[in-house]
């Protein structure tokens, strides 16, 4: 979908929503993010500037955290209970 129509429409899949969402978290509010993948999943990280509990990685002697915009209910740090124990790849660095 296009971002209108990720708006729009009342459904969208893992990676229209993970992209959108990495966008705003990056113009919007300057957040640093990486779009990362799961074997049949995308997601996104954040670099918070603070330590939390919850799931995530150092990346460049940062820390990121998962940060899943599909996940109903999840707070950052909060990975799905199929990936907790697989390592993402960064797909998109912002």
């Amino acid at each position: 979908y296009f971002f209108e129509e990720i708006l729009y429409y009342p459904k969208c899949d893992c990676e229209d929503r993970s992209i959108f969402y990495s966008y705003l978290l990056k113009v919007v509010l300057g957040v640093e993010n990486h779009l990362i993948g799961f074997p049949g999943h995308e997601s996104v990280s954040v670099h918070l500037g603070t330590t939390i509990s919850g799931h995530g990685y150092k990346y460049r002697d940062k820390n990121f955290y998962i940060s899943d915009p599909t996940y109903i209910g999840a707070s950052t740090g909060m990975c799905m209970p199929n990936y907790v124990n697989v390592t993402p790849e960064i797909d998109f660095e912002r």
